[in-house]
């Protein structure tokens, strides 16, 4: 078997697990309360992401400082950049939305702003 096929067919197989196994392992938290399923769902993806691209890398037969998964000097300013690149992505989608379409965004006071802020911090994992 050539090594483009083994490569190709090894992430097809890997994908499938991710697809059946995140949402699988998701659930089981669901029985719970919504900012805990929030915050299992993103450390269960993390993890599952990390085995994943293990997975990968052993089978590409690549180190994780060739495909940049290493602490490095500048590591965090490069982070700090995408993060805010996603920021202004999603800002401009937001826009858009809002200004070609007939969504708003209303204030809405039966929320609770603190409560929801910490249902946010189920994404850092994810970051």
């Amino acid at each position: 078997m050539s090594k483009k096929l083994k490569s190709l067919l090894i992430v097809t197989i890997i994908c499938f697990i991710f697809i059946w196994v995140l949402p699988t392992i998701g659930f089981l938290p669901m029985l719970g309360d919504y900012m805990n399923n929030r915050t299992l769902f993103g450390i269960y993806g993390t993890i599952i992401t990390f085995v994943i691209v293990n997975l990968l890398a052993k089978s590409d037969g690549v180190s994780k400082m060739e495909i940049g998964l290493t602490w490095q000097k500048g590591s965090l300013l490069r982070f700090i950049a995408g993060l805010l690149i996603g920021l202004v992505i999603a800002g401009v989608m937001i826009f858009v939305l809002v200004a070609f379409s007939e969504y708003s965004l209303v204030y809405n006071s039966a929320v609770n702003s603190n409560l929801a802020i910490l249902g946010l911090l189920g994404f850092i994992p994810l970051a």
